[in-house]
């Protein structure tokens, strides 16, 4: 099996990974969007 979601520490900075969204069905599936914006907020440090 593979991840489809990996987070990663850079140096000073983060990386994430998010293999989903490859077409617009996957795009409006709400788990899509709750793992693109909690991603986006964690590599902003904006994490809690």
């Amino acid at each position: 099996a593979l991840p489809v979601a990996w987070t990663k520490y850079w140096g000073k900075g983060h990386i994430f990974y998010l293999a989903l969204g490859h077409d617009k069905k996957a795009c409006e599936q709400q788990i899509f969007g709750l793992l693109l914006v909690r991603g986006a907020l964690w590599i902003a440090g904006l994490h809690s």
